[in-house]
């Protein structure tokens, strides 16, 4: 088991990351697990299947999130899709963790994150590059050892 902490992330196909750029960018510094809607895992089903070799990957039903939520032992949720950041306020009350959503946010301003154990916020920007990512990440999920910063924007 990782010592990384467990970040939930809620998840649609078209947002602002794939799949592969939260596996890439989490890589050492958090341990993400995949959340869907019920809805959203029924008409995709090739999307559960492929963030199932990448992630654990949880399936919330319409009804009863804050059961479906309680037992994943998430230190943080956040989601890269606006489709999402109501469903995410919902299982970050469902927690008790902070939420990540300002009033009038979108996918272009800032948004706080549950970054770890201790449930500090972090700010974070819209990611639209793989280095941009990265440094969500790791503003999202600063790692415990050495690093002294985010990682440097590769060419």
């Amino acid at each position: 088991m990782s010592d990384l902490p467990l970040v939930g992330v809620l998840h649609q196909p078209y947002g602002a990351v794939a799949l592969r750029e939260i596996y890439m960018a989490a890589n050492g510094l958090c341990q993400p697990t995949v959340i869907l809607r019920q809805s959203v895992a029924e008409a995709y089903p090739n999307l559960v299947e492929i963030a199932r070799t990448l992630f654990p990957v949880h399936i919330l039903p319409a009804e009863g999130i804050a059961n479906a939520v309680a037992g994943l032992g998430l230190q943080g949720v956040t989601t890269f899709h606006d489709a999402e950041l109501e469903l995410a306020e919902e299982v970050a009350e469902a927690l008790g963790l902070p939420g990540l959503a300002q009033p009038g946010t979108n996918s272009t301003s800032d948004r706080r994150l549950p970054a770890s154990a201790s449930r500090r916020c972090r700010r974070q920007r819209s990611t639209r590059s793989r280095a941009s990512l990265k440094r969500f990440a790791w503003s999202a999920c600063p790692p415990s050892s050495s690093r002294d910063g985010p990682p440097e924007a590769e060419a």
